[in-house]
């Protein structure tokens, strides 16, 4: 009968309480997972309309900055060295490039064939057919002062002066070369031989002054062509407070500009164009209008800076943050570790009745057996004390020695069965916690002949 009274307690324990805490946890769980999914959809949708405002400001400012850009290098194109300064005020740009027919011409991809500058005298020939010629060198290096001396351009005036330098060499007269060398670093260092090549860059290499050259290279303080750059970098050390910026990659976009650009229709003047040529955006003007054929000065835009400083910059302006994770994710984990917590607390509370069930009914066992064996101890005694009582009732003729040990025998036996009824309230008393036991070692011979002894 306890058996089954427990088992209904687990039932209703169940159906009360573990299945309707159930059925209100997956029904929290499925409302807030709604709940998450309709504010990930506003979030979403808020987010996406942030981005458009975002990309059609960005848009509009780097259109803007860009055609301020180009309206400004338009009027220095001719310009090398101010096209750059350009460049560098204005961080909206990463590369200038000049198209003529289909043709890069800025940055210039190939170098110019060798070319004498313009007005030369005959004495400049003269000079030059003698230092070409065996033992005459000293009297090139007299003709080449000469021209020095002359009224002519200052090309012609670089020309003849690096020529004196090298006869100079020729002659061994080492520190008279290396002073004509610092002359026309000086004076012509931005004037071009020949050979295209920046008169700075050769007495640089002929004075041993490498190094102080790397980072005008780099920075494009002439306009060099990618094969003088690769060439000149080749023979250079970097130092170690050098930039770390990549001067071919202007070459790689001039070349990619050349390879990839098509404009569609026909072009009008004061006109800022865009064109999107993967990794590279542009935007470009008619440089000359009217001119055939026509040329376009354009820009790639600086990428790495839009993203570092405009962006943020817009984001600011427009109030935007930034994209962070969905919450709804997160407060879904939390309930559902919260649901978890809940159900394993359900779970521990029906295990622990179990086993509160199981224990109770083991004790009621064990109860039961006590009692079963304390009324058989009992009777023993009881029976032994009716045995010689009733002996005794009967007049039997006894002798005196005999009679005394039956009265000793109905003694002990009572005094077993006080014993045994202390040990019963002893037991009652450890049940209600009111007593404990206090096990020790001991020596049992006595106990089993004091047991023994009454069954003899």
């Amino acid at each position: 009968m306890p058996h089954i009274l427990y088992r209904r307690a687990i039932l209703v324990y169940l159906a009360v309480i573990v299945v309707p805490a159930l059925v209100l946890l997956y029904l929290g769980l499925q409302s807030v997972k709604r709940q998450n999914e309709a504010i990930s959809a506003l979030r979403a949708s808020n987010l996406r309309l942030s981005q458009e405002r975002l990309e059609e400001e960005l848009e509009r400012r780097t259109a803007l900055l860009a055609e301020t850009c180009l309206r400004e290098a338009a009027a220095v194109t001719g310009d090398h060295a101010r096209l750059e300064q350009v460049r560098r005020q204005h961080t909206v740009a990463r590369h200038f490039f000049v198209l003529t027919d289909d043709t890069v011409r800025y940055p210039l991809l190939r170098t110019p064939p060798p070319r004498l500058p313009a007005g030369l005298p005959a004495e400049f020939h003269q000079a030059e057919a003698a230092e070409h010629r065996e033992n005459r060198t000293a009297e090139a290096l007299a003709a080449y002062r000469g021209v020095l001396e002359m009224e002519t351009s200052d090309p012609v005036k670089a020309l003849a002066l690096s020529r004196v330098a090298r006869c100079l060499q020729k002659l061994r007269r080492t520190n008279e070369a290396a002073q004509a060398w610092r002359t026309l670093l000086e004076k012509y260092g931005d004037l071009r031989d020949p050979s295209y090549r920046p008169y700075a860059l050769v007495a640089a290499f002929e004075l041993g002054q490498e190094r102080s050259v790397y980072e005008d290279i780099v920075q494009g303080r002439w306009e060099l062509s990618a094969g003088q750059v690769d060439y000149f970098l080749e023979r250079l050390e970097r130092p170690a407070s050098a930039s770390l910026t990549n001067p071919l990659d202007r070459f790689e976009f001039a070349r990619a500009v050349e390879d990839n650009f098509h404009h569609a229709g026909p072009l009008r003047p004061d006109e800022v164009y865009r064109l999107d040529l993967p990794p590279y955006q542009l935007y470009y003007l008619l440089l000359s209008p009217g001119s055939n054929p026509e040329t376009l000065l354009g820009l790639s835009v600086n990428s790495a800076w839009v993203e570092k400083e405009l962006v943020p910059q817009i984001r600011d302006e427009l109030g935007i943050a930034e994209q962070v994770p969905p919450a709804g994710e997160r407060s879904l984990l939390l309930y559902g570790g919260a649901t978890g917590l809940v159900l394993g607390v359900l779970i521990m509370g029906v295990v622990l009745m179990i086993r509160d069930v199981t224990r109770e009914t083991r004790v009621n066992q064990l109860r039961a057996e006590f009692v079963s064996g304390v009324s058989h101890e009992l009777r023993t005694p009881l029976t032994l004390i009716r045995l010689y009582g009733d002996t005794l009732l009967e007049g039997g003729e006894f002798a005196e020695e005999e009679r005394r040990g039956f009265y000793r025998i109905i003694t002990r036996e009572s005094e077993r069965l006080t014993h045994l009824i202390e040990k019963v309230l002893t037991f009652s008393r450890i049940e209600r916690g009111e007593k404990q036991y206090r096990l020790e070692e001991g020596d049992l011979a006595p106990v089993v002949a004091r047991t023994v002894e009454p069954y003899e």
